[in-house]
């Protein structure tokens, strides 16, 4: 016999990604993908095995480093 309860929730982690190297809320982006805060929590427990803060904030770094990469670039080139 199967297991029983609720259908786990897929979660798209590229949207996931490139909506926190934006600087998106973790709000947002449930709300983007359909979900609740809550939910997108435990899929980030399950799937990535890290809490959502965690998660967020390498990602986030990300997103700083690349529009630090992007400014200094347009410095550059006047």
């Amino acid at each position: 016999m199967g297991k029983r309860g609720p259908k786990l929730t897929e979660v798209n982690w590229e949207l996931c990604v490139n909506l926190l190297r934006i600087q998106c809320t973790g709000e947002e982006i449930a709300g983007a993908m359909g979900m609740s805060y809550d939910t997108l929590e435990r899929a980030c427990k399950r799937d990535l095995n890290m809490k959502f803060a965690e998660y967020s904030e390498l990602k986030r770094a990300e997103g700083r480093a690349s529009l630090r990469r992007a400014q200094w670039k347009a410095a550059q080139d006047g």
